[in-house]
Order: structure tokens, then sequence, then C-alpha cells
């Protein structure tokens, strides 16, 4: 459900972007495009995450960063696909509990990223 309410909200502020360059010509030096500029930066601040890779300051974007295990890997949600991965290769039950609870960590990160840039949005438009 909260995915729906995201993407319906990103399509109305899409909408507002382009009403706003279509009936101003001046939408570069303008104070509408500083707003709408201080919106997007707002919703991407919702997807950093100081938590999430507190070792590695280059890697706190929940979205898109760079996989600890191979840094040839998909670079979205890279901190999932590795959990996923070290559940998938542990050997002991503690391991597959530790890295269960460490995806389910990671997931819990991406799902409050969706709601505080959906509730952004929201107050936006």
């Amino acid at each position: 459900m909260e995915r729906k309410e995201f993407i319906r909200r990103s399509r109305q502020l899409e909408r507002e972007i382009q009403t706003v360059q279509k009936y101003n010509s001046h939408f570069e030096s303008n104070t509408e495009a500083a707003t709408i500029s201080h919106k997007l930066m707002a919703v991407e601040r919702c997807f950093i995450n100081v938590y999430a890779r507190p070792y590695s300051h280059a890697k706190r974007h929940l979205l898109y960063s760079i996989s600890d295990k191979d840094s040839y890997a998909s670079s979205f949600m890279s901190a999932v696909y590795d959990a996923i991965d070290t559940l998938i290769h542990a050997k002991s039950d503690k391991t597959k509990v530790a890295a269960g609870k460490e995806l389910a960590k990671q997931i819990s990160y991406i799902q409050a990223a969706v709601q505080c840039a959906t509730n952004t949005i929201s107050s936006f438009i």
C-alpha cells in the first residue's frame, strides 16, 4: 500500500514540476524552481541513513551504494542484497539467524525511507 501511495505522490510532484516549467519561461531563475529543488532534496535526504552502514560514509544511501561483498554487483539496495547473500551462504543456524536479523533491519530502513519520502512529498503537494 505504501508503495502505491509513494508512486501516486511522486507522480503528483512530477506533474507540479511540469506545470511550473510549462507556464514559466524563466523557470531556472525562479523561486518556484528553488522550492521544487528543496522538495526534491528533502525526499533525497530520506534515503540517507547513518545507521545502515555506520562504518562507511560513502555507503549510507539506502538505494544507491556499492556492495560490501562485490563491487561489481548491483548498486541498487546493495545492503539488502549483501544481507541476502550472507543468509544464503550461512553455514550455521546462529549465522543464519544473525543474517536474517540483518536482512530484516536493512529492509526496515528501506521501508522507513519510503514512508519518509511519501510524507515529505505529501507535505509539499
